[in-house]
């Protein structure tokens, strides 16, 4: 069961880190996409986002009932990256 919120993170992470790559590139393109140098990148932002919602979905353990929702706050340093750079 916990597998598939797992999943649903590491998603959501790389969706969020496609963004601030997009955004960050200046060119507001997907070029960041046909290099293997990039997706090395890609792969250790995603893996650095993640940290945070991982630790706050193990750290509550069974003590929320939704552990999900509450791991999602994790992001929201992404989130306020991303909208840095679209400001």
């Amino acid at each position: 069961m916990e597998q598939k919120y797992i999943i649903g993170l590491v998603v959501i992470s790389f969706i969020l880190t496609n963004a601030v790559a997009y955004l960050d590139e200046g060119l507001r393109n997907f070029d960041y996409l046909n290099h293997l140098g990039d997706w090395i990148a890609l792969i250790m932002y995603t893996t650095a986002f993640l940290v945070i919602p991982l630790l706050l979905f193990f750290g509550v353990r069974k003590k929320l009932n939704n552990r999900f929702a509450f791991s999602l706050f994790g992001f929201v340093p992404t989130v306020l990256l991303i909208l840095l750079q679209l400001s």
